[in-house]
């Protein structure tokens, strides 16, 4: 966590340094002294820039440092409540990767289509598959807290009654490693965990009812 909030204090510092030079090179007129000089080889142009620079970069540099820090505690904040409220435990040690695994005693076949069923519950979109490799790619769609995840499930045919299921959730392979994604990865591998278990324990309820009413 404190690496990702070094890197983010640096990101979010030089964007804020940045916008603030920006801004105040318009407002004090250093750009057009800066366009003034260069076309015309001023001299007056030139010192006043001179003149203007030191406070100017010194203006910058705190308002990067400010701003910075304080939009690195509130993203960092933002994905703290949020991990807390999605009921993770291991808050300090959160990976954005999160793989959990689930053995089912159900044939491989059932399990294997219920898990692209379970992809409803996220969002998530089917984006490959192989049945012979116990294989499942999906990603979901881009919300508030993320640009979406990747989704994958691995399964195992232990015997013909028991199926093992390893799921998966992580950002874009692409994504920056400062991404907090405030437990988004978190929720989607327990929601379609939470849908898996709730499936077969309801169809298991079923069958038990017609056995009885039988």
């Amino acid at each position: 966590m404190k690496k990702i909030f070094f890197k983010l204090f640096l990101i979010f510092g030089i964007a804020f340094s940045i916008a603030t030079a920006i801004s105040l090179s318009s407002v004090n007129g250093v750009d057009g002294a800066i366009y003034y000089y260069l076309k015309y080889q001023d001299l007056s142009a030139l010192n006043y820039i001179i003149k203007e620079t030191p406070v100017m970069l010194k203006l910058s540099i705190i308002n990067g440092v400010l701003g910075g820090f304080f939009m690195t505690v509130f993203y960092i904040g933002s994905h703290y409540f949020s991990l807390k409220k999605s009921g993770c435990k291991d808050i300090l040690n959160y990976d954005n990767t999160q793989i959990k695994e689930i053995e089912l005693p159900y044939q491989y076949l059932e399990v294997f289509n219920v898990c692209k069923q379970s992809l409803n519950s996220i969002n998530g979109k089917v984006i490959s598959e192989n049945i012979y490799l116990g294989s499942i790619k999906a990603k979901t769609k881009i919300s508030w807290k993320s640009c979406g995840e990747e989704i994958e499930f691995n399964l195992l045919k232990i015997n013909d009654s028991l199926t093992k299921i390893t799921v998966k959730s992580n950002p874009p392979g692409s994504y920056p490693s400062t991404h907090l994604d405030g437990g988004k990865n978190f929720e989607n591998v327990e929601n379609i965990i939470k849908y898996l278990k709730n499936h077969f324990e309801a169809n298991a309820n079923l069958h038990q009812q017609k056995i009885c009413d039988a």
